[in-house]
């Protein structure tokens, strides 16, 4: 796929989001207001901790295929973890 039609494609695909979901998402004040009220501390525990959980469920995930002898890299192995984790959660 050539750049052009790539980036075309993905400014296509982030506009038909950010459409279907203008309703649906509160307004960056509200998360701006959200986070500027957030402790700090707790907020980068939280991102530190999902960061390890996800970088852990990758090494699962990189382990297990390894034994079926699929081998896959790390980076790779991660992001198939983020897209697993999006289709998880955003599917019923």
């Amino acid at each position: 796929m050539g750049r052009r039609l790539k980036a075309v494609t993905v400014l296509g695909v982030t506009g038909l989001v950010l459409f279907t979901l203008r309703d649906s998402v509160p307004d960056p004040a509200e998360i701006w207001t959200a986070i500027r009220g957030a402790d700090l501390g707790w907020l980068a525990l939280a991102v530190a901790a999902e960061l390890a959980s996800m970088r852990l469920f990758a090494t699962m995930l990189r382990r297990l295929l390894a034994h079926g002898g699929v081998r896959l890299t790390l980076p790779r192995a991660v992001a198939v973890t983020y897209a697993r984790n999006a289709v998880s959660n955003s599917l019923p």
